[in-house]
């Protein structure tokens, strides 16, 4: 806890702190242009400096991104801290006291006890990196290090330590300077013994467990190879330690996550360790299998995206896909690495960021996973069963164009009619004969994504026609597949009553147009009724604009970041980005990932 940081405090805090020097250490170089100074943005990548600071006023804002504001949400958007938080760490950066409103002295006891547990906590990760680092009793550690890849440099990046084998040794010396029993147990340093307080930590490699600002607030102990006993053993859960709320590596990777809008969750510290080591410096590790709600929330603040690598153990990956699927509650988009058999994270850095990257890019949707490892085990349970599992997941998944994806891939592998395709989805109706159609079936195979939604949107346009002749209309001039421009005018007759004839060459795609509409009918079981219709139609209007805006986002960021942007191209990616803000915000409100 903490009172509330007086008015005073706030406004030294401001005159002192200097937003050209936090910025610098974010970003290299700052050049002074007059009044001004530009930077490369914290905030996303760009090889040209289009990021404005005023050092007079405190504030900033960026060409590039859009983002703007002053000192103090520089550090609540980099450090997704909040305001009281943002005032601490300048205030700790540039020397200034904190002063609080008037407090009672039950409230000044426990700030002092705060206090007093954080700095025995810093002191005692201190003392056993000394012990790491000269001792003696020390030497089989480093060398295990050592051939776990982890040098020098990395140990002390990340603070590593040993635990001497003995049961009091940090204990006497936290008593030799004044911190109580009391303290040492509540911090999570000590075990009660039947004497009293026993270190918790013996004969062990130490990783500290820090919060997002760097405090530490725990630790794990590594059990040395060849000896008995648990792999690791924490700091127990306790008033400064709350394994649920933290993340490990978090204060090394928030302004990388923030920077690339994506953070890669692990399981283990070895693993964050070694993917910093070479680059990957957007990773993190929850403190168990499945990522809490905490957790996410903190993510939240600084990325859309998670990443998540884990190897091939079943009983891990279900625990972990529970977390997955919170967050996609939350609003993430969500990709699974999976891994291969017998290799972890740190297993494949070894091979440098290059194999880490080239792992990441077989990164698939949660419900593609799922379905891919269902499919994978048909000759283990039989195809009858792999097809009870599957239509499960895809009944229970909701109605998205992954969700089509991978139903056409499900019939695909195992070879289904129309009629067990469709109750993949509980009994959805195909469009029979049409859907059977050779042509079709190939032209399915030759659709990107993008393609796929536009010709999603335009057979809900057909099935709902009070609703689709707006929805034709808002995102005519976003379609980008020819296809689908040459058949806007089709679809608009055919909407208002009409009965046009099928233009030219066109007669593949409206096929299968008409196919796609018999998913639409309530009776098909995908989408229940009036209601859900029109907000899954509202979903593709809002991904077709999205992809048009994005388009247009592109060119415009690259001139603008190469100095070649008019002050008109300027203002025109300002309102896109707004848009695409805007789009964004709207499909994240349907919990529906803006691909």
């Amino acid at each position: 806890m903490a009172g509330r940081i007086n008015r005073a405090t706030v406004e030294k805090v401001r005159e002192r702190a200097d937003l050209v020097e936090l910025v610098a250490a974010r970003t290299g170089q700052v050049r002074q242009q007059g009044i001004r100074a530009m930077a490369r943005c914290p905030f996303h990548d760009e090889k040209t400096a289009s990021f404005s600071i005023e050092p007079a006023q405190k504030l900033y804002h960026c060409f590039g991104c859009g983002v703007s504001g002053d000192v103090f949400k520089f550090v609540m958007e980099l450090e997704a801290c909040d305001f009281p938080e943002a005032v601490e760490r300048l205030a700790e950066r540039y020397g200034v006291p904190i002063e609080y409103e008037e407090l009672s002295p039950n409230e000044a006891r426990e700030i002092e006890r705060e206090k007093r547990v954080e700095r025995l906590l810093e002191e005692t990760c201190a003392y056993y990196e000394r012990v790491l680092k000269d001792s003696p009793e020390a030497e089989a550690a480093r060398a295990y290090l050592v051939e776990r890849k982890l040098g020098p440099e990395l140990i002390a990046h990340w603070r590593i330590g040993f635990a001497p084998d003995a049961w009091e040794r940090v204990v006497q010396g936290a008593k030799g300077k004044g911190y109580t029993n009391e303290e040492l147990v509540a911090s999570g340093v000590a075990s009660e013994g039947r004497n009293g307080p026993i270190d918790r930590l013996r004969g062990r490699i130490v990783f500290p467990l820090f919060d997002g600002r760097g405090r530490v607030r725990g630790f794990a102990g590594r059990v040395m190879p060849g000896v008995e006993g648990p792999k690791y053993i924490n700091s127990p859960e306790g008033p400064f330690f709350h394994k649920g709320k933290l993340l490990y590596g978090l204060h090394h990777a928030r302004g990388p996550i923030a920077k690339r809008g994506r953070a890669v969750i692990v399981e283990g510290y070895t693993d964050v360790i070694a993917l910093h080591a070479v680059g990957v410096d957007e990773a993190v590790a929850s403190m168990g299998t499945s990522l809490t709600e905490e957790q996410l929330t903190e993510l939240r603040r600084l990325c859309a995206t998670l990443v998540l690598a884990f190897d091939a153990d079943q009983a891990g990956q279900d625990a972990a896909l529970r977390g997955m699927r919170l967050a996609e509650q939350k609003g993430f988009e969500v990709k699974i690495v999976p891994l291969p058999a017998g290799q972890d994270p740190a297993e494949i850095a070894e091979g440098g960021k290059e194999a880490v990257e080239q792992a990441f890019a077989g990164a698939v949707s949660v419900l593609a996973f799922l379905v891919g490892r269902a499919l994978a085990r048909r000759d283990e349970i039989g195809i009858d069963a792999v097809y009870a599992q599957l239509r499960t997941i895809l009944s229970e998944a909701p109605p998205t164009p992954d969700r089509v994806a991978q139903v056409r891939r499900v019939a695909d592998v195992l070879k289904l009619d129309a009629e067990l395709e469709a109750r993949l989805t509980r009994g959805a109706r195909i469009g029979q004969p049409l859907a059977q159609d050779g042509a079709l079936d190939r032209a399915r195979k030759r659709l990107d994504q993008r393609t796929r939604v536009e010709r999603e949107l335009l057979a809900a346009c057909l099935a709902l026609p009070f609703d689709g002749l707006d929805a034709l209309e808002e995102t005519a001039p976003a379609l980008r597949d020819p296809s689908h421009q040459a058949l806007v005018p089709w679809v608009r007759a055919r909407l208002v009553g009409e009965d046009p004839e099928t233009p030219p060459g066109s007669e593949d795609v409206v096929a299968e147009l008409y196919a796609l509409v018999g998913r639409w009918d309530p009776a098909a079981g995908i989408i229940p009724d009036d209601a859900a219709a029109r907000v899954a139609l509202r979903e593709l209007v809002l991904q077709v604009q999205l992809r048009s805006v994005d388009d247009e986002v592109g060119p415009l960021r690259v001139r603008v970041e190469d100095g070649s942007a008019t002050g008109e191209e300027m203002l025109r990616l300002s309102e896109l980005q707004r848009a695409s803000v805007a789009l964004r915000t709207e499909l994240r409100s349907m919990n529906v990932p803006d691909r």
